[in-house]
C-alpha cells in the first residue's frame, strides 16, 4: 500500500511458517522497520497521511504500527 501523497511504501509477506510487515520511505528508499510475525500477513493499509500503518496476520491479531513522522 502506498500513501496519498506516495510518501511511504507498506508491504506484507510470508507463508506458513512465518511472514513480515515491512514500511519503506518511498523518498529515499530506505526502509523504516520491518515486524515479524508466527504465520502468514494480509492486508496491510497506510493513512492517508503515513502517519499510521495497520494490518493482519493468519496469527490471529490485528497490528497498529507507527507510520513516518514519528
Amino acid at each position: 500500500d502506498m500513501d496519498d501523497a506516495g510518501l511511504a511504501l507498506a508491504a506484507a509477506d510470508g507463508h506458513n511458517s512465518g511472514g513480515d510487515f515491512t514500511l519503506w520511505n518511498a523518498i529515499e528508499g530506505t526502509q523504516v522497520w520491518t515486524y515479524s510475525t508466527s504465520a502468514m500477513c494480509w492486508p496491510i493499509q497506510l493513512s492517508a497521511d503515513a502517519r499510521r500503518v495497520a494490518a493482519g496476520s493468519d496469527d490471529g491479531n490485528v497490528y497498529l504500527f507507527p507510520g513516518l513522522g514519528h
